[in-house]
């Protein structure tokens, strides 16, 4: 294998992390569960959708496979993303990690990315494996694709759906992101801060909440899109927040979000983006 890696490195590019997809996603049934799916509901009746029931989803990694792709960047010094949506794969995440922690200690960063559905028996586990839940992308909230998710599992996952209150209070790093542009046209995180927070929609067509016992307070959802997510990326001493002899990144807001009804955080607008200290953006008059 050629690594170009180095090659590629600079003050603002670390290629320090391999990504691994262990499953797909739940509303095409490509996430692996430990519960089965429901019958599929656009399947003719008596039809079992092509799928032996019941019907878990399957996995892209076998055990070994798994263990093998970690090993093989770890042994390089890299860290590991492993895209895993559902509580079977999470698990399988889970128990790789714990065999990596064996091998090469506490140095190593795992995240697992879009961790929708973790069993409770496993929420515990990130902590202990020190594993960040890279909360990503912003579906904590009522909207269609969480309609369609609701059609495919069991509904007692939706009631659990996205559980940051129960990880964050384990003492899990939960770091968010915004998956764009795969999941998001725009990357929003005021949106994401917001609905960590409500659990609700802004957009009163999908009213509701979802799953609000595992709400965040307004401050831990802060952190979780500021400092906690540059500790997930190693770059905790460099910026993240404000401090002495830190990079100066920062912005300036139309509004002091804590001063202001949480429900209208969405709306936030940004006035100017500084980088290093630099002023690398200001908004366009009204």
């Amino acid at each position: 294998m050629f690594d170009t890696a180095s090659a590629r490195r600079s003050a603002h590019v670390l290629p320090d992390f391999v990504k691994g997809v262990l499953d797909g996603v739940p509303m095409t049934r490509t996430s692996k569960f430990l519960d089965a799916y429901k019958p599929d509901p656009f399947a003719p009746a008596g039809a079992t959708g092509g799928h032996v029931c019941p019907f878990h989803g399957e996995g892209l990694f076998s055990d070994e496979e798994l263990l093998q792709l970690l090993e093989a960047a770890l042994s390089r010094g890299l860290h590991a993303k492993l895209h895993a949506t559902a509580d079977a794969t999470v698990r399988q995440a889970l128990e790789a990690v714990a065999v990596m922690r064996e091998r090469y200690g506490d140095g190593p960063v795992f995240h697992v990315a879009h961790p929708e559905f973790v069993h409770p028996d496993d929420v515990a586990r990130f902590a202990e494996l020190s594993v960040v839940a890279d909360a990503s992308p912003v579906l904590w909230l009522p909207n269609p694709m969480n309609s369609v998710i609701a059609q495919q599992v069991q509904d007692h996952y939706m009631e659990r759906i996205w559980p940051l209150r129960d990880l964050h209070d384990a003492g899990t790093l939960v770091a968010a992101g915004s998956d764009w542009p795969v999941a998001m046209e725009v990357p929003n995180p005021w949106l994401s801060i917001e609905t960590m927070v409500t659990r609700r929609s802004p957009d009163p067509v999908f009213p509701g909440s979802l799953a609000a016992d595992q709400a965040l307070d307004l401050d831990t959802a802060i952190r979780a899109h500021t400092v906690n997510a540059a500790r997930a990326m190693g770059l905790a001493e460099r910026t993240g927040r404000l401090s002495p002899g830190m990079s100066a990144d920062f912005i300036v807001l139309d509004r002091n979000v804590f001063d202001v009804p949480v429900e209208h955080v969405h709306n936030t607008e940004v006035r100017q983006t500084w980088f290093a200290g630099r002023l690398v953006h200001t908004a366009a008059a009204d």
